[in-house]
């Protein structure tokens, strides 16, 4: 007689590997939203969108005469892991598009080569990782404060020499005149140019704003921001130099770059990115007066998360001896609030935006947001379940609040951000 075999005990897979995978990972840590770190809702909805917007007609001029529709190369100066590549493979080629898909006015299928060049290899490991299924996605180590290295990048002239995020800054004025120039040699003709820096005249460093000499411009910076409920809160923030620019050196540039190379880099438009909410007003390292609104702007983009509308109210006109400077941050501090408490104002019961007191000396642009707040309010009055004022209006109110801004800058360089999209003219 045969032995008897016991029953096989089957386990039901739980997952337990998969689970444990996941939490090690972080993908089960507590939500915060776009609330801090390097892609916080600011960045997401603020600087990426205004950049994109401000470069879209100049780079769609471009593109429409370059000749049986090319496909074109772009050279990312300073990319870091590679952002540069979403940011222009991204722009749409309408201000607004209603329909499923958006179209965009550079796809990936249009360009031949972005080239990333960064002095970081732990940042260019990164790009390589992140674009290994891209084969036009090249990056390379490069010195930028060396100029333009045709060893690294070739010969072969690009059409889009594109920098984000005051990569540039990291040049002082000598090394940025020579990558221009080295730049307006190497280039197809027309090549577009876009150069970013930090703004001098920010709100976040007023101590900043009188300096004069070259060594005065030179100044010291952190990236805190990242170390405060960010990715890096257990470590000391590393303090380095950078370049603070203002929009009337841009123009000195350009006029030194023909002087020296013989080529024409014109400005087409130079804007102020990230003003009021740059990301040193929540540190205050640099500035211990300057309101902390980018994390209460950061706020009215989070669903189910009402925010206090009082707490944006700017209550102190920084002090300038500089008279452009002074009416600047007078007039659009004046602006920004009125916005707000009006907005307030119309969450409690029905005023007409005619009127308030002074709307007829409002400028256009602040006219625009608080009828554009006015119609939001309206629009949401049917609505018997969510939370309309946290997930429509305060969103709502951010975008108007940037709109109104940005129609209002004067590329004076009072943003966090300052950047000059430039045109390289020369025969063919």
């Amino acid at each position: 007689m045969s032995e008897r075999r016991r029953p096989v005990k089957r386990h039901k897979n739980t997952g337990t590997k998969t689970y444990s995978e996941t939490v090690l990972g972080g993908y089960y840590d507590k939500y915060v939203g776009g609330l801090f770190g390097k892609f916080d809702n600011v960045r997401v909805y603020w600087e990426d969108q205004i950049t994109k917007y401000t470069l879209r007609p100049y780079l769609k001029r471009y593109l429409a005469a370059v000749q049986d529709r090319r496909k074109v190369r772009i050279l990312d100066l300073g990319c870091g892991s590679g952002q540069g590549y979403e940011q222009l493979s991204k722009i749409g080629k309408r201000d607004v598009s209603l329909a499923l898909k958006d179209s965009f006015i550079l796809p990936a299928e249009r360009i031949s080569l972005y080239f990333g060049v960064d002095i970081s290899e732990e940042m260019l490991e990164k790009g390589r990782e992140n674009y290994a299924d891209k084969r036009e996605v090249v990056f390379r180590k490069m010195d930028l404060r060396n100029g333009l290295d045709e060893r690294v990048v070739g010969k072969r002239p690009y059409d889009i020499y594109f920098s984000s995020y005051a990569a540039l800054s990291h040049l002082d004025y000598g090394q940025a005149r020579k990558l221009v120039s080295d730049i307006a040699k190497h280039s197809a003709p027309h090549a577009l140019l876009v150069l970013d820096f930090l703004g001098r005249y920010s709100i976040e460093w007023p101590r900043y704003w009188d300096a004069k000499s070259e060594d005065q411009k030179m100044r010291e910076y952190s990236m805190s921001y990242l170390y405060t409920n960010g990715a890096l809160s257990e470590e000391e923030p590393e303090k380095f130099t950078l370049r603070f620019w203002t929009g009337d050196e841009i123009a000195g540039l350009c006029e030194e770059v023909r002087k020296e190379s013989g080529i024409s880099v014109r400005p087409l438009e130079v804007f102020d990115r990230s003003v009021f909410v740059g990301r040193h007003v929540d540190t205050r390292e640099y500035n211990k007066w300057v309101k902390p609104l980018r994390k209460r702007v950061n706020r009215l983009h989070e669903d189910y998360m009402r925010t206090n509308l009082q707490s944006l109210i700017i209550d102190r006109v920084p002090e300038t001896s500089i008279e452009q400077l002074r009416r600047f941050y007078e007039k659009g501090i004046f602006s920004w609030n009125t916005v707000i408490k009006f907005t307030g104002m119309r969450l409690k019961g029905r005023i007409y935006p005619t009127e308030m007191k002074g709307w007829s000396k409002f400028s256009p642009a602040l006219q625009q947001a608080i009828l554009n707040m006015d119609r939001v309010v309206d629009s949401v009055l049917w609505m018997s379940i969510g939370d309309p004022r946290a997930n429509i209006i305060e969103p709502q109110l951010s975008y108007s609040l940037r709109n109104m801004l940005n129609n209002m800058q004067c590329g004076m360089g009072c943003g966090h951000g300052l950047v000059a999209i430039l045109q390289v003219r020369k025969r063919k």
